[in-house]
């Protein structure tokens, strides 16, 4: 559990200033993270599971751009083989 003089502690040492009424819901909070934290580390994965390596942010990194462009240059096929068109024909 964390006591009124940690959280004073950190406070001076990030530069803040705790008011007697905010020092209740900083010892709260930081109790329940402190909580949650522990029972995060209690946590058992199975030996099977795989490490996160990357979380998909939902768009293309430079790097992945290079391995993209490096795949596509060296397999040198066409995009759009024969008789296939990107636009349709317009005809008048």
């Amino acid at each position: 559990m964390v006591t009124e003089k940690e959280v004073q502690k950190l406070a001076e040492k990030a530069q803040l200033e705790i008011k007697k009424g905010e020092m209740d819901i900083c010892l709260a909070t930081l109790n329940q993270l402190e909580k949650l934290l522990e029972n995060f580390r209690k946590v058992n994965l199975p030996r099977n599971t795989k490490p996160l390596t990357r979380i998909k942010t939902g768009y293309l990194t430079k790097k992945d751009l290079e391995i993209l462009s490096k795949e596509l240059s060296e397999k040198k096929t066409p995009l759009f083989p024969a008789n296939q068109y990107l636009f349709k024909k317009q005809t008048t």
